[in-house]
């Protein structure tokens, strides 16, 4: 759209478009960073004036993205045109700068051999005495591939000579090598050495800046894969706090911190906190520009409130995510499926088994069904018929107590209780809470018989119950509370459970 403006200066455009994908970069949203860096190359490539140094950089930032989306041989190919580029326009530091950041590329995509030959290509562009720090970064990430190819001498040394001519440099230079040192020790699952060398980062980081962000957030993942996600927790909350007190966030960054602490939190056993830091990501995520991601983190919490049986954020939650992937374009059935099977399970567990089946039945409209579907369906199915019949059984057993006029009043409130816990789970909510009127009823004409101190526990309950439903309809909540949890706490016929449950839900502030 910019390239169709009338009399538009092509190069002032393709800046333009390099700031809007620096800003897209920033926020974590990688492909439309790519996109916008490869209009600003190609708004270049038509204009009559060359500008080698912005297309250069346009080159290089498409290949950083590239890389950080793990689309390693896009990026390495670019990169390969930005160093030839640089090679007829820029400077040895620059060229270096370059070949360096595709030897780091090569690294990750495991292309040991080629990443060593780049990385010393690199350094015979940056002497010690003209580009330290330079020089001194290269050497990290040399030793990294060192340290991968089993040449674990060969990379003590480069590190060693990282340190040591950064010695009268700006102590975040050292810092930066134990973490780097610390980043290869944790890749061969040497733990306790990375933790080491990170916190020996950190001794030299200044406080509250990126840099020292990157380390916490480093420890943090290297005490999770050390299976101690609660000593973890603490350097990821660190890394969090840093990144959001920065003058400029970066989303992107602060997601995938957050990603990390939840993961944290949930091995820790601490399933709120986990639930806390999937809400602050998604504060942090545009689900315009990244659906995928947020219908996955909305399913995560679908999983989390299941497990909670916080059955209405769950249903919020997954209801949602559904929403997300009908409208993402292209559609994914198996997403979709997915998500439909974690209602079906949640409607499942909930006692909802026509919702549940419901579910089900829609999920095979998008997807085979897996053999735990299936079976889960089928059992559902099962149950539903189980349910029917005991509701015909309830109903007769209320027939022949009206007929005969006989029967203890408990009988006759269980009976409701059954018929309304059936009723419920036939996803029949207004005759569940028809039968619960009914069961309210019969107490309100056994007012009289009933008595909380009542040595018999079962009809102690009822009382509570009664006296619970009396204090809920004057809006007295604690009371009706304490009642209904008195009541609980004497009651162990299931249905009656359900009913006390119910009541205590309505009554919670």
């Amino acid at each position: 759209m910019l390239r169709a403006l009338p009399d538009a200066d092509l190069v002032h455009t393709a800046r333009v478009y390099i700031s809007l994908a620096t800003s897209h970069e920033a926020q974590g949203q990688y492909p439309q960073a790519a996109i916008a860096y490869r209009n600003a190359i190609d708004t270049l490539d038509s204009s009559r004036t060359p500008s080698h140094d912005d297309h250069r950089q346009a080159v290089t930032r498409l290949a950083a993205v590239y890389a950080l989306m793990q689309d390693f041989d896009h990026a390495i190919e670019l990169y390969q045109q930005a160093r030839e580029e640089t090679e007829k326009f820029g400077t040895p530091q620059e060229l270096g700068t370059i070949i360096a950041a595709q030897a780091d590329t090569l690294r990750r995509a495991n292309r040991l051999e080629e990443a060593l030959e780049a990385y010393e290509a690199a350094l015979e562009l940056q002497p010690a005495s003209n580009f330290p720090r330079e020089r001194a970064a290269t050497l990290r990430g040399y030793g990294q591939a060192l340290s991968l190819s089993d040449l674990l001498d060969d990379a003590r040394r480069a590190w060693t000579q990282a340190l040591e001519i950064t010695t009268d440099a700006p102590a975040i230079e050292i810092a930066l090598t134990y973490h780097a040192i610390g980043e290869a020790s944790r890749r061969l699952q040497q733990y306790d050495e990375a933790e080491k060398n990170l916190r020996d980062a950190l001794s030299y980081h200044q406080a509250g800046n990126e840099a020292t962000a990157d380390t916490l957030r480093m420890l943090g993942g290297t005490l999770l894969d050390a299976n101690r996600p609660a000593d973890g927790i603490l350097p990821l909350q660190q890394a969090l706090d840093i990144e959001k007190g920065l003058p400029q966030q970066v989303n992107a960054r602060i997601v995938t911190t957050l990603d990390l602490l939840a993961q944290a939190q949930e091995n820790s056993g601490d399933l709120t906190g986990t639930i806390t830091s999937h809400h602050q990501a998604l504060v942090y995520t545009d689900r315009t520009l990244q659906p995928v991601q947020t219908a996955n983190r909305l399913r995560t919490l679908g999983r989390l409130y299941t497990v909670l049986q916080r059955w209405r954020d769950a249903h919020m939650a997954l209801e949602e995510a559904l929403d997300v992937e009908f409208k993402h374009k292209p559609r994914s059935d198996s997403r979709i499926a997915q998500t439909l099977e974690m209602i079906a399970q949640a409607y499942r567990r909930e006692g909802h088994l026509e919702k549940a089946a419901d579910a089900y039945k829609r999920m095979a409209s998008y997807a085979n069904l897996t053999k735990t579907a299936s079976a889960e369906l089928k059992v559902t199915l099962d149950e539903i018929q189980k349910h029917r019949a005991t509701l015909d059984a309830a109903r007769e057993s209320l027939t022949v107590m009206e007929r005969t006029k006989g029967g203890d009043y408990r009988d006759l409130v269980y009976i409701y209780a059954l018929i309304a816990q059936t009723h419920a789970a036939l996803s029949q909510p207004e005759s569940a809470n028809d039968a619960i009127d009914k069961l309210l009823t019969v107490l309100e004409q056994q007012a009289g018989e009933l008595n909380t101190a009542d040595e018999r526990p079962h009809y102690r309950g009822l009382a509570h119950v009664f006296e619970g439903s009396q204090a809920a309809s004057e809006g007295n909540l604690i009371e009706a509370r304490a009642h209904f949890q008195r009541a609980l706490h004497d009651t162990t016929d299931k249905a009656m459970r359900w009913v006390i449950e119910r009541g205590l839900e309505s009554v919670q502030e």
